[in-house]
């Protein structure tokens, strides 16, 4: 009899210790599951965790945020749900693949832009990596998701600005250009109607096959580079007449106008304006 309650003692003893471990350990699960949220909810980046099926797992709060979904809204829905078509079916035959042949090279670590959708259907530009979390049981892959709106209106902006300086710099009577003022000289910059004085196509200057300071007449070449040299010793703007040389072997009169902006490593880059004498503005412009 006391034996057996000896051993009763000791399996409720083992149990008890058994529970308090499995207590612990799930304690310190929820605190450290607690702390790994607290760290993601600081992410700027959206970070969405789902399983290999595609249900969503955890849900931070820059997230929340980006697609108006609060956590326990999306909990255990499908991540689909956060894309248009056609990547919502994409995205769904990605993961039937996997299941079928577990190739994750496709995806896994590779930056891509897509397209979300929010809660109330609009849709914005987004870039997409995903990483999987190899030693987690079941697998789950976590994505980090930024929102490119931002970014796509500036490139937008950017480029319309583009545009407008390009057509203002194109719808000028002369040609625009720029180059480094010390040897060798290169073309930074020129606008496409250096072929219609010249001969030449934009690209050979740009490309740096022909330079800008070889079409100069050479009887007008030293004075030219004089006038630019004190312009850059004065700080001022300058106006010179010369010739230049197409590549057909003719002359054509020309009115430089220039500034010299010379950069605080000592280098120096020439901007200036080519017009013809024979036109309206360059008579009017050419000094007396």
């Amino acid at each position: 009899m006391l034996g057996g309650v000896v051993t009763l003692a000791l399996l409720l003893g083992a149990l008890l210790w058994r529970w308090r471990r499995q207590a612990k350990d799930c304690q310190e699960a929820l605190e450290t599951s607690a702390q790994q949220k607290a760290i993601l909810d600081t992410s700027d980046d959206a970070i969405v965790t789902i399983t290999q099926d595609g249900l969503v797992r955890s849900f931070n709060k820059s997230a929340e945020k980006m697609f108006q979904w609060t956590e326990d809204d999306i909990l255990g829905r499908n991540v689909n749900m956060l894309m248009p078509e056609p990547f919502k079916s994409a995205h769904d035959i990605y993961l039937s693949r996997y299941k079928l042949d577990g190739n994750d090279k496709r995806v896994i670590s590779k930056t891509r832009e897509l397209t979300g959708v929010r809660k109330d259907g609009s849709e914005f530009p987004m870039s997409l990596t995903v990483q999987k979390v190899r030693r987690a049981d079941p697998l789950l892959f976590v994505g980090f998701i930024q929102d490119l709106t931002e970014a796509r209106d500036q490139r937008n902006h950017l480029a319309h600005t583009k545009r407008q300086y390009n057509s203002l710099l194109h719808g000028m009577p002369g040609v625009v250009w720029s180059a480094t003022l010390d040897q060798p000289a290169l073309t930074l910059f020129v606008t496409d109607n250096v072929a219609e004085l010249t001969g030449y196509p934009p690209e050979h200057f740009r490309d740096q096959h022909v330079s800008l300071n070889e079409l100069v007449h050479p009887d007008d070449l030293s004075a030219v580079v004089q006038c630019r040299q004190q312009a850059r010793q004065d700080a001022l703007e300058y106006a010179i007449p010369l010739r230049l040389r197409t590549c057909q072997d003719q002359q054509v009169s020309v009115l430089e106008l220039g500034r010299v902006a010379t950069h605080t490593d000592g280098s120096a880059r020439l901007q200036a304006l080519w017009l013809r004498l024979d036109t309206p503005a360059g008579r009017r412009l050419r000094p007396t």
